[in-house]
């Protein structure tokens, strides 16, 4: 699986995991995200870690037997007491429970190596292991970080439609689960017929632990069902994972139980109920056929401020002329342009037969548009028109991002001053061998020879430990030294002589190995 992930702050200061994802369904044993948390270490062996295992031993059979598939307990004494949370599907049999939350204590382990904080969520279960107390006010904690998981493929009915019906049924599932389970649980279904006959109905799931008040359990899941249009309106699926409480929709049956509500088909053109719902769903099993995109400027209006129209960016860059492009990458070429107001740009004109479709191309500007750092190119704006996707970048002169982030890096690296590129504005945020420490962990993650990278899963011990030896990177990928550089490459550079020819495809020097998004 391919994923994107990237922290978000909203209002509410609740910090958003973002994954998006176009894959086959997963086996029941498989976890759909982790949570590490940062309030410390511990060592193999450890009392801390004797106390996970003493837990991992009861918790398992506690949550299965429970009548609401739900249990909490602690070990030890502090410094080392562990407190644990355990939570399985409404609609899951005990068995699967047991098993689903055995396996939970092993992954966390490895997948959350030697942390003391570890969230885990499978689709049957969720597990939640701390030295910090969360359970002692189920109504306040556990909303403030959550795992979130988008299709990127687009539903075939009218956005605004589908987006709708969503709402209803997530606000009544929800509603459902607060206040008429013991289980805090609930499911429904809703007719979709008249609006798409392929995928006639859509399936909602609603639950929150056991624990909390109906009032409460209304809160937490109106707090995460809020952030969904941000980030699901008009797909065909979509979850948001907190510990507390957690919602799923799809245009398909993904829960075992006879839904508990059944709405009707939404009225054509009823207005959407108010943000407090969520638009999108994980994607349902397809037959295969090409990917799909649509430059439905729809798609990217909550972003206004950043729309650029065609015939601005024509005269910016001269209709695009040879004498201004600046480079040519795997989706599309790179021109320099001057707006209006005199402003230098860089355009990244995304070509017809691009592979990288409309929602890779939001994915960049949602994540770009809201990242600001003096080593990162600016996001200008966007243009979605006359079948034409175009990226609008600040212009970096002399030289690529990739020439400072990797060239530079490494220069220091060999002659042992990374000091001096280390920003002085985090100097009292971390200690200063914990920044030079993610720096060679960067180098390691861009060496030339995907081989020798590091798995995502190596790099979570590394970071997590501080008794891990790290090996010495060598040269890493698109590292070109000072006196070689071509000056005129931009953005998606690729090195003098690594293609030829206009019939011949761009390559580069990193051989990155990259798994292909499938519809599931």
């Amino acid at each position: 699986m391919t994923t994107v992930a990237h922290h978000h702050h909203l209002a509410a200061a609740t910090v958003l995991f973002f994954v998006a994802f176009t894959m086959a369904p997963l086996a029941a044993g498989d976890p759909v995200g982790q949570l590490c948390g940062t309030s410390g270490n511990y060592t193999l062996n450890s009392t801390y870690q004797g106390n996970i295992r003493r837990l991992a031993a009861t918790l398992p059979k506690n949550a299965s037997t429970s009548a609401t598939l739900f249990a909490t307990d602690t070990f030890g004494a502090v410094p080392d007491i562990v407190y644990a949370l355990a939570l399985c599907r409404g609609d899951t049999n005990a068995s699967a429970c047991s098993g689903c939350v055995a396996a939970a204590f092993l992954d966390a382990q490895q997948l959350c190596a030697y942390n003391k904080d570890a969230t885990m969520f499978y689709d049957p279960c969720l597990l939640r292991y701390s030295n910090q107390n969360f359970l002692a006010d189920p109504s306040s904690d556990g909303r403030g970080t959550a795992l979130i998981l988008m299709n990127t493929q687009n539903v075939t009915a009218r956005f605004k439609v589908f987006d709708a019906a969503v709402a209803a049924l997530l606000n009544a599932t929800a509603a459902y689960a607060a206040a008429n389970s013991s289980k805090r649980f609930g499911t429904g279904v809703e007719a979709f017929q008249n609006f798409d006959s392929n995928r006639p109905r859509i399936y909602g799931l609603a639950q929150c632990t056991p624990d909390m008040t109906p009032a409460d359990c209304q809160s937490c899941l109106s707090g995460i069902i809020q952030t969904g249009p941000k980030y699901f309106s008009g797909k065909q699926g979509g979850r948001i994972l907190s510990v507390r409480c957690n919602y799923r929709y799809e245009q398909y049956p993904f829960f075992t139980s006879t839904p508990l509500l059944q709405l009707a088909e939404p009225t054509v053109g009823a207005p959407a109920p108010a943000p407090a719902v969520v638009n999108g769903t994980p994607t349902p099993p397809t037959t295969g056929g090409a990917r799909r995109d649509t430059t439905n400027p729809e798609d990217i209006q909550s972003i206004d401020s950043l729309i650029i129209d065609v015939s601005t960016l024509r005269a910016a860059t001269e209709n695009f002329a040879e004498a201004n492009k600046l480079g040519e990458g795997g989706f599309g070429s790179v021109y320099k342009g001057i707006l209006p107001d005199d402003q230098e740009i860089a355009v990244k004109r995304l070509s017809q037969t691009s592979r990288q479709g409309m929602e890779e191309l939001k994915n960049e500007l949602v994540l770009v548009a809201k990242l600001q750092h003096k080593n990162l190119v600016r996001l200008v704006g966007v243009c979605l028109e006359d079948h034409e996707k175009l990226l609008v970048y600040e212009y970096m002169p002399n030289k690529s991002l990739d020439t400072i982030l990797f060239s530079t890096v490494w220069e220091h690296w060999t002659t042992g001053t990374l000091v001096e590129i280390m920003d002085p504005s985090l100097s009292s945020l971390a200690p200063r061998d914990l920044m030079l420490k993610c720096i060679h962990i960067g180098l390691l993650c861009v060496q030339d020879d995907h081989e020798d990278r590091p798995m995502m899963s190596t790099v979570n011990v590394m970071l997590s430990s501080s008794t891990v030896t790290l090996q010495a990177p060598s040269r890493p990928a698109f590292c070109f030294p000072k006196s070689g550089f071509n000056s005129e490459i931009n953005s998606e550079v690729y090195p003098p002589g690594a293609y030829q020819s206009a019939s011949r495809s761009p390559m580069s020097l990193n051989d990155v190995s990259i798994t292909e998004l499938e519809p599931r």
